[in-house]
């Protein structure tokens, strides 16, 4: 899974190289550089709410895409949830609210109306798109395009511009001489409390791990929350609509930053056959290794893996999801430590055989 930090740190970075380098040698004011990082900081952020986490496993749901303008405001409208409707659609609006409200601020010639908006639209064009691009290359569906985030990103732009215009009415009529030169000084703490709302929304929204799950799939809930290393690890099915059903385990680790999001997963699908019908998978994080997997064989009460003279116990959920927790890192298991642990006390090899 690529993760968003790496990528904005570069990004990051990079531009404040070049952006007190140009800004030394073109003597560009110090109020108008920060109304400029205020700017890439929310274009980051923009990114990394809309493109971020990549996953690079195989094992995705079919397209769902939406190229019917207000299906899925409707589809949202339709349950009726206060909440819902303002993280689904009010989220899509106030995320670009910034963009309106910049633009403006940083290029004089885009002091119009039409030109905010259609900035704000190519800009969610481009994003729905990547999202397009992106799941073509991993060769799944990890984002659909959809019509309404463009409606609605666009419809945020809009936003954005009126207030920018309604503000800076409301303060000449105050007397200020030099709105403009105010407005170098006022933007970025506009523009802070703004990104400060954004912020806080995407944080509230990954508080838990069940939180951050919902607001990535709704359509699914977790079976179990298991603690592991510095997070814990989510099991549950795949999404309904998959085309290929089967179980999946999210480890999610606690950003002080984002509120809990994904650091690694795995799944396995339904269709894997296996010797006895067994199979697992592994996920490992520092020192520690989360073991997990399907058994089924209906008398199976436990797997037991044996590392030397020391053996380690997950039991079986009632739907044959088993997990266990080993306390030193390993990548590869060989078959032949695995054991199924049955009902009656006895043990039988997990794997009849070492597949090829």
């Amino acid at each position: 899974m690529l993760s968003f930090t790496p990528v904005g740190a570069v990004i990051l970075i990079l531009y404040l190289f070049v952006s007190v380098g140009v800004g030394i040698k073109q003597k560009v004011a110090i109020k108008r550089q920060l109304l400029s990082l205020v700017f890439v900081v929310y274009l980051l952020a923009v990114v990394k709410i809309t493109l971020f986490p990549i996953p690079f496993h195989t094992l995705g749901n079919p397209p769902q895409n939406n190229l019917i303008p207000f299906h899925t405001i409707r589809a949202v409208l339709s349950q009726r949830s206060l909440s819902y409707d303002l993280y689904n659609l009010g989220g899509n609006v106030l995320l670009f609210v910034p963009l309106g409200f910049l633009l403006p601020l940083l290029f004089p010639k885009q002091n119009r109306l039409w030109r905010a908006v259609l900035i704000g639209f190519c800009t969610t064009f481009v994003i729905e798109s990547g999202k397009f691009i992106i799941s073509s290359v991993l060769g799944f569906t990890y984002r659909d395009f959809d019509v309404d985030d463009l409606i609605l990103n666009t419809f945020g732009a809009f936003i954005g511009y009126l207030v920018l215009r309604l503000t800076m009415k409301v303060m000449q009529n105050r007397t200020f001489t030099k709105p403009s030169k105010t407005w170098l000084v006022v933007s970025p703490l506009v523009t802070a409390l703004i990104l400060a709302g954004v912020w806080g929304y995407e944080y509230e929204s990954h508080a838990t791990p069940l939180k951050a799950q919902q607001s990535i799939d709704s359509n699914i809930l977790a079976l179990e929350t298991v603690p592991f290393a510095r997070g814990v690890v989510l099991l549950m099915p795949t999404d309904p609509s998959s085309h290929q059903p089967g179980y999946m385990a999210w480890y999610m680790t606690k950003s002080s930053m984002w509120g809990w999001r994904i650091k690694d997963q795995s799944v396995i699908p339904l269709t894997e056959k296996l010797p006895s019908g067994a199979s697992f998978s592994l996920m490992t994080d520092g020192g520690e290794t989360f073991a997990w997997g399907t058994v089924g064989n209906s008398r199976a009460d436990a797997v037991e893996y044996v590392s030397g003279n020391k053996q380690y116990r997950g039991a079986v959920h009632t739907t044959g999801l088993w997990h266990l927790e080993l306390p030193f890192k390993e990548s590869q298991m060989s078959h032949n430590k695995w054991f199924i642990v049955l009902k009656n006390g006895t043990t039988e090899p997990m794997f009849s055989s070492t597949p090829e």
